[in-house]
């Protein structure tokens, strides 16, 4: 009896564990926020892309947007703020605010401790390819005009008088963009540069309030 429990325990084990490393694989799930950076930047990097704290929040924001309109859910862990200036995503703020309007040259500690053991899933890796071509045609400013534009999820949260950008607003904007191109579908966009953003050095505390991003 006490054989047939402990063969009957281990069979359980096994079946859990096969479930758990299958779903892990083709399930599509959040990554870190500070991962996804790491991936923009190391990637940017290669192709001799310099990326600023203002310009990988839009990157984000725009990687983000599509794979929860191709997925149904989203990219990056954490929430993206409706902040006074922009969206944004706090925790990548705070790693990079040290840069200022400069382009960063570090690869968050994050991602290089997991690189080797994550795995994008297809979406994953054409948001993100997506991305870095944008990075190639849109400076930070042109990147911020069009998130600001009236109709984009940061400027409907912003009269909502909503903090964070919900999943639903991003969703639906980004539907429109599954089709296009990548060379047509951000920058015909863009709307013109009436009132430019001026990107200067974080102030604390009240970030929000102070730093145009």
């Amino acid at each position: 009896m006490i054989k047939f429990v402990l063969i009957l325990v281990v069979m359980v084990l096994i079946i859990v564990l096969y479930l758990y490393l299958y779903l892990k694989k083709s399930r599509k799930m959040p990554y870190s926020s500070l991962y996804m950076s790491g991936e923009i930047l190391k990637r940017a990097k290669e192709q001799g892309e310099g990326i600023s704290n203002m310009k990988l929040q839009k990157l984000l924001y725009i990687a983000n947007g599509l794979y929860l309109a191709k997925s149904g859910t989203s990219l990056i862990e954490e929430p993206i703020k409706a902040w006074k200036y922009g969206p944004v995503i706090e925790k990548v703020y705070h790693e990079f605010k040290r840069y200022g309007n400069q382009d960063i040259t570090s690869i968050p500690l994050e991602y290089q401790l997991y690189n080797h053991n994550v795995d994008l899933d297809k979406d994953a890796k054409l948001s993100i390819e997506f991305v870095i071509e944008v990075a190639k045609k849109l400076n930070a400013i042109q990147l911020s005009n069009w998130t600001h534009d009236e109709k984009s999820p940061w400027s409907i949260a912003r009269l909502n008088g909503e903090s964070i950008i919900s999943e639903e607003l991003m969703k639906n904007f980004f539907n429109q963009f599954l089709d296009q191109p990548p060379s047509d579908s951000v920058t015909v966009s863009v709307p013109p540069s009436t009132s430019p953003v001026v990107v200067s050095p974080v102030v604390e505390p009240d970030e929000e309030e102070t730093n145009p991003i």
